[in-house]
């Protein structure tokens, strides 16, 4: 019964992606979404984006929140969604969460409950690095054990499929 509700709760993500080429990854009937939630990705000291991060069974996705009012104040959209008003857009590539690393930021560092996502290739090098800032100590904590467990459970899954 949860996977149906989950199916259906991805289907029903279709029409908040923008960008038409990356509908089809939720397409498939055996990913499920295990955390999502709003947080900050900080691209310098001084500045911060407001994204809305997914995790996935196989895959962090962020997206950036579009509001439905435009400029002037006037609505863009009519659509309701249960992640809000508005849309979301792909701002990165999916990272798969065999190719990710999540590294906590101490609050010594003068940045309160943050933690750092480096995504790399299957050579190791590093492809991009997200510092993210939570809401509390208790929802950074959450993202890291989640996206931890989540990664091990992939990875067995991936040995699994492989024979080893």
């Amino acid at each position: 019964m949860q996977w149906l509700a989950d199916v259906l709760f991805l289907k029903g993500l279709e029409h908040l992606l923008e960008q038409k080429s990356c509908v089809n990854f939720l397409d498939n009937g055996d990913r499920k979404i295990l955390y999502s939630k709003a947080l900050s990705l900080l691209r310098d000291s001084s500045s911060r984006m407001d994204i809305f991060l997914f995790l996935f069974d196989d895959l962090l996705l962020m997206t950036k929140f579009n509001s439905k009012f435009n400029s002037k104040g006037r609505q863009r959209s009519r659509r309701f969604s249960r992640l809000g008003h508005g849309t979301h857009t792909v701002y990165k590539q999916p990272l798969p969460l065999d190719r990710v690393q999540v590294h906590d930021v101490p609050s010594s560092s003068g940045i309160d409950y943050a933690f750092t996502v480096v995504h790399h290739s299957r050579f190791l090098q590093v492809i991009g690095a997200y510092t993210l800032q939570a809401t509390s100590e208790t929802e950074k904590n959450m993202w890291m054990t989640t996206i931890t467990k989540a990664q091990r459970s992939w990875q067995a899954q991936l040995d699994v499929n492989i024979g080893l």
